[in-house]
């Protein structure tokens, strides 16, 4: 008898879960409840230090170099702490940290 939901508990949790849902499209807009990522990367402000140095890209004094192909043209920090060159960026679909300005 311990652990076991009573009878129609499930079903009631369900339909609260339903209408959050409901209420947080509505609330919300469509685009922003199927991807809600973007709406945290419109309203959270983060620095993206090296991985090596902890430093951000403009402070960093690290040899740059992309970590996949060891290439030298336009190397730039990415979201995930690591140096890449445009070509790797654009084949593993990752972010720059950071715009020039």
């Amino acid at each position: 008898m311990w652990g076991i939901a009573l009878q129609g508990t499930c079903g009631l949790f369900w339909r609260v879960a339903l209408a959050y849902s409901l209420y947080r499209v509505l609330r919300q807009g469509r685009s922003r409840f199927l991807n809600p990522a973007e709406g945290r990367r419109n309203n959270m402000q983060t620095v993206v230090l090296c991985s090596q140095c902890d430093q951000p890209e403009s402070k960093c004094s690290c040899d740059r170099y992309c970590c996949y192909c060891k290439g030298l043209e336009g190397i730039r920090l990415c979201v995930d702490g690591q140096y890449y060159c445009p070509d790797c960026r654009e084949a593993c679909d990752i972010h720059v940290a950071e715009t020039h300005d």
